[in-house]
């Protein structure tokens, strides 16, 4: 997982530059992800409007993300502690209630 983890990470760095997450582990206690989402519109919003050229056009970059997912049994240990410990990866949430993984894929 740290070496997977450690690519995802550098792929993150690069590609976005401006500080935002885009490895979102997901969890129960994790920040709602509709707000999550809602916040990203926002940024990307404002970023297009920085980036619009002279003639009133805006121009868009693409964003990745990645959503980490557990189990049934939900994240070891090690792992929970691996993820939380890095600057970039973001603990989102479907809400309270416990769902398979497959609820979770099809819902995101």
């Amino acid at each position: 997982l740290q070496s997977r983890l450690n690519q995802l990470v550098s792929l993150s760095e690069d590609n976005r530059g401006n500080g935002d997450s885009s490895i979102w582990m997901l969890s129960e206690t994790g920040d709602p992800l509709w707000d999550v989402l809602e916040e990203r519109q926002q940024s990307k919003q404002h970023r297009a409007t920085e980036m619009s050229d002279g003639d009133g056009q805006s121009r868009t970059a693409t964003t990745a993300t990645t959503l980490i997912l557990g189990n049934q049994m939900g994240y070891s240990v090690n792992d929970e502690k691996l993820l939380l410990g890095t600057r970039t990866v973001r603990e989102v949430s479907l809400g309270s209630l416990s769902l398979l993984t497959s609820q979770c894929i099809t819902i995101t």
